[in-house]
Formats: structure tokens, C-alpha cells, sequence
């Protein structure tokens, strides 16, 4: 995987407060905001090189990166409209 390249595309994207979920504090950034062949690669590099994380009982597959960790719902890449991401230090 290029950590620079997904370094980019996480510096490049708009990335929206969850406020409906304030117990749990993460981010998250759309695929309509965001170039979607670019969108669709960070999700395949998340997947392809991540690793499983449970959060409330449910795995999900998350990546680690300069104190993040980015995760998806795990929808297949054509339906995914998200990746999330949250402060690794803030996990509760």
C-alpha cells in the first residue's frame, strides 16, 4: 500500500463531525464530496491491508494511520457512501 497516496487523500477530504453519535466521537468523510475513484481506492487499501477491530460487538475491518484508525460499514465498495475515522487515544 502507498501510505503517502492515502495520506493525500485523507488530507484532501472533508471530513463531518458524527454529532448524532457524540458517545462514541468520530468523523466521517462521503463519497459525493470526494473523487470517487479516489474514494474507492482508500476503501480497498483500508480493507485490503487493515485489520479486524470489534466495536460493540461487530467487527469491523479498520486501518491504522498517524494516530487514526479508518473503518467502513463494510458494504461492498459500489454501496459504500463512507469511511469513518477516530482518534486512536479516544477509543472508550
Amino acid at each position: 500500500m502507498d501510505e503517502e497516496w492515502l495520506r493525500g487523500f485523507i488530507k484532501g477530504a472533508q471530513w463531518v463531525f458524527a454529532k448524532t453519535m457524540p458517545e462514541s466521537p468520530h468523523w466521517y468523510t462521503l463519497r459525493r464530496t470526494n473523487v470517487t475513484a479516489d474514494f474507492e481506492r482508500a476503501v480497498m487499501d483500508i480493507r485490503t491491508y487493515g485489520y479486524i477491530r470489534r466495536y460493540k460487538g461487530y467487527d469491523y475491518t479498520s486501518y491504522d494511520l498517524d494516530g487514526w484508525y479508518y473503518w467502513t460499514m463494510g458494504a461492498p465498495i459500489a454501496e459504500t457512501i463512507l469511511i469513518n475515522r477516530a482518534q486512536i487515544d479516544a477509543e472508550t
